[in-house]
């Protein structure tokens, strides 16, 4: 049927389709960033040294983590010794990518000095760069007159000490370094100068923010869920998917309903490194480890559909890595039926008018039998009585429970819709929502169908005689039946009498029944019988007769 674009009163603007779309065009970014901080975050908090290793070489060089010191980092230095350091002796931490990504940015704390000097052909230098020399910047040599060495060694955030690396000197991955560079036998050894931190040569890096690229994005695979595959949704519709991201990881799920984000839903924390610790100024996440978050993730995310308006939406959801690349999961339209309005809404005094009754009658409520179809035959009209065309209407209770069925008006406002049969008694509640978002634009209207209770009878054999014993079994159709079973009566009539109840059985959960009944007087005689159900409060139907089967007494 042609649906059109309406507003709910109870929620915004929706675009009502007649079939769903499936998976719109990726919209992730060409590459994405994220975070990770080193030793310490920017606001102070101790930070692992995820992606930095250490490397000394020489006896008299060290390399160590001491971040959870008061003002400690990643030290590399040259320690006092009565051996002076050879040429090419060198310490320091070096932090190396992870395939697939770049490094965008770098910004290090760090402080030193070269208090150890130089020789006529040595000398001690402290370095930070890529990873390699040529690289270097912010180089601290004591031969090139690097007397008072770079930053503040007593405060790590002091400004002094913040450097950012230049674009030209990024590459792998980025590292700090001390080193006894010349072409000498070694750097100054028993003559040193007196040292101010007891370290010839000493570089510490007290925190690193690095931001890395990447890239490549998620994949998604084994979409499902009422939220991806059901026509009709209500309540909490749940959408399941698998995810993968080779680099940093799968972050979140974002759901979005019209173009407005609903859910951002966190997938796995990955032990708790899948974790934003904030404090970036351009807008991507931060965090404490090279691959924070979980390579696959299986998860799922439900929608709370009571929160939209009854009608179609689109609904998109995607997932977002950790360096904010994402993959559509979802693109499609859905229709939203939650709860008919008629028991919670009043119609609204000089509004809409909104009439209907079951075609061939002039009634709101009819009986009929558990098989045969109905028509719904209805009208919308202005307070003025003038149509209203090209209308949609909900009906209530034609479908499963909390669903409804939309039908238009035509020209003239007029409707029309089967009910199918086979379903129990209720109540239908047909609903007009006015496009002019206001709640008093509501217009309901209720109709009944009692349903007489269907039950199937079998008698076996059709002749006896005085002695002999019939047999009944039998069924409830059409489901409902209460957990305990339900109670049905069996009645016998002669050609010449009413029907009387001779025996009271009950069913088993399934509506199924079985009863005997001996014959003590002998014929000729002809008897009818059949099974009566009576109404009850937890059995959906009015009460309803079987067949008829007739046995001849011999």
């Amino acid at each position: 049927m042609a649906l059109r674009t309406w507003k709910g009163a109870f929620g915004a603007s929706v675009a009502v389709a007649a079939a769903a779309a499936v998976a719109a065009p990726a919209n992730a970014r060409a590459a994405g960033f994220y975070h990770v901080y080193s030793c310490r975050t920017p606001a102070g908090a101790l930070a692992p040294a995820d992606g930095w290793s250490a490397y000394a070489h020489g006896k008299t060089v060290v390399a160590e983590n001491t971040c959870a010191q008061p003002s400690g980092g990643l030290l590399a230095a040259f320690v006092e010794s009565e051996y002076g350091a050879n040429e090419g002796d060198a310490a320091g931490w070096r932090f190396a990518l992870p395939p697939g990504e770049r490094l965008a940015a770098a910004r290090l704390w760090r402080a030193g000095d070269v208090d150890g000097g130089f020789t006529t052909h040595t000398t001690y230098e402290t370095w930070l760069g890529g990873l390699t020399r040529s690289s270097a910047f912010d180089a601290c040599v004591a031969s090139e007159g690097c007397t008072t060495g770079r930053g503040d060694q007593a405060d790590p955030f002091a400004g002094a000490n913040l450097v950012s690396a230049p674009r030209a000197s990024l590459g792998e991955g980025i590292s700090a370094n001390v080193d006894c560079s010349g072409r000498d036998l070694g750097c100054a050894g028993r003559a040193l100068p007196p040292l101010t931190d007891g370290y010839p040569a000493l570089l510490v890096v007290f925190a690193a923010d690095v931001t890395l690229e990447q890239e490549a994005g998620p994949t998604v695979a084994d979409v499902g869920g009422a939220l991806a595959t059901a026509p009709t949704v209500s309540g909490a519709s749940e959408l399941t998917f698998t995810a993968s991201d080779a680099g940093a990881g799968v972050y979140t799920a974002l759901v979005s309903v019209d173009g407005t984000l609903l859910e951002r839903a966190p997938l796995d924390s990955n032990g708790g490194r899948c974790r934003d610790v904030g404090g970036t100024t351009d807008g991507s996440a931060a965090f404490l480890y090279l691959q924070p978050c979980a390579s696959t993730v299986s998860s799922s995310v439900a929608l709370d559909t009571t929160s939209l308006s009854n009608g179609a939406h689109r609904v998109q959801a995607s997932v977002v890595d950790a360096a904010g690349n994402s993959a559509p999961v979802l693109d499609r339209m859905v229709v939203v039926a939650n709860g008919a309005p008629c028991a919670t809404v009043s119609d609204a005094p000089g509004g809409a008018v909104l009439g209907a009754a079951w075609r061939g009658t002039s009634l709101t409520t009819i009986t009929s039998g558990f098989a045969p179809a109905h028509v719904i035959a209805g009208s919308l009209r202005h307070a003025d009585g003038t149509p209203i065309a090209g209308a949609s209407v909900e009906v209530f209770g034609v479908a499963s429970a909390g669903a409804a069925t939309l039908v238009v008006t035509d020209g003239a406002g007029r409707f029309s819709l089967r009910v199918p049969g086979g379903g129990p008694s209720r109540a239908l509640c047909l609903a007009y929502r006015s496009p002019l978002a206001s709640s008093d634009s509501v217009a309901t209207h209720e109709l009944g169908l009692s349903v007489r209770a269907p039950v199937a009878l079998k008698v076996f054999p059709h002749t006896v005689s005085a002695g002999r014993t019939i047999r009944f079994s039998g069924r409830l159709l059409g489901g409902h039946v209460p957990a305990g079973g339900k109670p049905v009566i069996l009645e016998a009539r002669s050609a010449r009498g009413g029907w009387l109840e001779f025996r009271v059985v009950r069913s088993d959960a399934h509506g199924r029944f079985r009863a005997g009944y001996r014959f003590r007087f002998p014929g000729p005689a002809t008897y009818e019988f059949r099974v009566l159900c009576e109404a009850e409060a937890d059995y959906p139907f009015a009460r309803g007769a079987s067949n008829v089967v007739r046995v001849h007494e011999r």
